[in-house]
């Protein structure tokens, strides 16, 4: 049995046109995922919790590499009462990426609500080590602080954070 041209043309152009449709499913299922981290990340930002968390967790599952994605997964975690889960994930992100600031400062607010408070401020002074110009972590260790009835450093703490952000209201 011979091929004819006809028959060899025939079949690059399936195996063309099957490469290609695997290049639109992929570029249309990397859509997708970007397009669930960017809803939790919306549902986050106006505290839609519930609805953040199993974007969240099916985008972990798929890139369980992504710093900044766990480190969002774990403060959803926090906000939903879940400390020991949202400890570890922290700990995890902390554990690759030791100078992730937003690691280091989401840790210290979970430490604050489990009510450990030398733990919270070693992870806040760990937080402002490696960014010492952001006023949100100043004034969250100042609050972190001020519950430790360790006023004159609160203080001191919420200056700082009003020094760099003077429209920061809840410094105030």
């Amino acid at each position: 049995m011979t091929v004819s041209k006809i028959q060899v043309f025939l079949a690059l152009a399936l195996f063309a046109s099957g490469c290609a449709s695997n290049k639109v499913l992929n570029a249309a299922h990397d859509q997708g995922k970007a397009m669930r981290v960017e809803l939790a990340d919306a549902y986050v930002r106006k505290g839609a919790y519930d609805a953040a968390l199993p974007l969240l967790q099916r985008s972990v599952a798929e890139d369980p590499e992504n710093v900044p994605l766990r480190t969002l997964y774990a403060a959803v975690l926090r906000e939903r009462g879940l400390y020991p889960q949202a400890e570890r994930e922290f700990l995890g992100v902390i554990s690759v990426a030791p100078k992730h600031a937003p690691a280091h400062s989401g840790l210290a607010v979970l430490y604050d609500l489990m009510r450990r408070p030398e733990q919270a401020q070693a992870r806040y002074q760990s937080a402002l080590a490696l960014v010492p110009r952001d006023a949100s972590i100043w004034n969250n260790y100042g609050f972190s602080l001020y519950l430790a009835r360790r006023d004159v450093e609160a203080i001191e703490s919420l200056e700082k954070a009003l020094s760099l952000d003077p429209s920061m209201v809840q410094a105030y």
